[in-house]
């Protein structure tokens, strides 16, 4: 793996990071099974990080009193994309783990509140991405409770694959029904709700493609302070279909079950599955575009082979669901019609651009079939760095005023530093 979250070094005195499924049946086989993992971690001296639903937050709480070695962390902070949990995790356990001490978390999904077939379809897929990216994490180990009341055999197996190892009667054994393998069995992306609106795209578009699905998310219903967040995540994947893709790709918008809808499609691939899910660092050149869109949209959904190239969903709420036509519609809204984005708005996106640090950066996309182009020079990245900066920002300043965002992340910033390579704002967007 190129990179992995945790900035701890293995330790070979201990095993690899170990990722247990719990399968339970009713509050007393719940707080048997996590009390005794609970316990085993404090008398290791281990500390426990624990990030439950609420009622079972209560439930252990009664239980533990003021342990102080166990931390509760609430895990609505890190928004509905399960894109977003493996660099919380990362974030809950390094604080927790200073020194190289070990840790334990406990993480139950409240499964049956699942927003949509896709969104849990990406909860599952994150149980599996966690092996991968803390593989390397050798003082680190968590424990999956499921409640398995209902004896759903096909969901408590769907949700077996993604786990190494398996606890029953307060031991973990290897898990049978576990993907030993290198890839991940997705669940096939739902078609495209009708009407759905098809536009293809290549350099010099972007502007064009801002400009149709502003109006369009605003007529679906999406809030207004959604709109630039909108914007934002667009532009990332647009770009990034042109500069690794192949140098265009395709568009639809619908909208489905009070969601809006973005998909876009290309010839490339992305061969690390972290890629969007590792916190960038602050200096790095590109390798945000991803990550942007998992901070700013309810959910992402991607699917990249080698063979069919690249597909990306753009989930997005839309309270008032209407039918999404490509265009001005009547009574709608662009962004950029009476200034900047709301002050919150700004700082929101702010707040993604400069919270970034600790991990190391994904690789980049590159296009099927294409020899890897020669390293650039210092100078060469300099150039093309600002020349997207110049192109991306103004086309950004005319249709959906998302520059007065970045502008404003500027200023808070301070002023930029041109002898310091990487900066944030002048990179535009990666």
């Amino acid at each position: 793996m190129t990179a992995t979250v945790s900035s701890t070094p293995a330790r070979p005195d201990r095993a690899p990071f170990r990722h247990e499924l719990y399968p339970y049946r009713g509050e007393d086989q719940y707080l048997s099974g996590t009390l005794d993992y609970i316990h085993e971690a404090l008398e290791a001296d281990e500390a426990v990080v624990v990030a439950v639903p609420s009622d079972k937050t209560s439930l252990l709480r009664g239980e533990l009193a003021d342990e102080t070695a166990v931390t509760f962390v609430d895990t609505t902070t890190a928004g509905p994309d399960p894109g977003r949990y493996i660099a919380a995790w990362s974030a809950w356990m390094n604080e927790r783990g200073e020194g190289g001490r070990p840790v334990r978390g406990i993480g139950e999904t409240a499964w049956r509140q699942a927003r949509s077939a896709a969104h849990l379809s990406e909860l599952r897929y994150h149980e599996w991405l966690m092996n991968r990216a803390f593989a390397r994490s050798s003082t680190w180990s968590m424990l999956c409770p499921y409640d398995a009341a209902d004896e759903d055999q096909d969901a408590l197996r769907s949700l077996s694959r993604c786990h190494p190892q398996i606890r029953r009667d307060g031991r973990h054994a290897p898990n049978e029904d576990y993907l030993t393998g290198g890839e991940y069995s997705f669940d096939a992306l739902a078609a495209p709700c009708d009407p759905f609106q098809e536009l293809s795209y290549t350099h010099g578009d972007l502007a064009a493609i801002r400009s149709k699905v502003s109006p369009c998310a605003a007529d679906a219903g999406v809030p207004e302070d959604r709109l630039p967040k909108l914007a934002v995540s667009v532009t990332e994947i647009a770009t990034n279909s042109i500069r690794h893709g192949g140098g265009h790709g395709t568009l639809r918008t619908w909208v489905q079950n009070a969601t809006f809808l973005c998909e876009f499609r290309d010839s490339g691939y992305i061969p690390d599955a972290m890629t969007g899910r590792i916190r960038p660092e602050a200096n790095q050149i590109g390798g945000r575009g991803l990550w942007l869109a998992h901070q700013l949209c309810d959910l992402v959904e991607i699917r990249s082979t080698p063979d069919r190239g690249t597909t990306i969903r753009l989930h997005v709420d839309a309270p008032q669901r209407g039918e999404c036509l490509f265009g001005p519609a009547e009574g709608g809204r662009q962004v950029g019609d009476d200034g900047a984005p709301p002050r919150q708005v700004r700082r929101e996106i702010g707040h993604v651009f400069y919270s970034m640090s600790e991990c190391s950066p994904p690789p980049e996309r590159t296009p099927m079939d294409t020899p890897a182009p020669p390293r650039p020079t210092l100078a060469a990245l300099w150039q093309v760095i600002l020349t997207d900066c110049q192109v991306i920002l103004t086309g950004v300043v005319g249709r959906l005023s998302v520059r007065s965002a970045y502008g404003k992340l500027a200023r808070d910033r301070g002023p930029r530093d041109p002898e310091r390579p990487g900066h944030p704002c002048d990179q535009g967007i990666p």
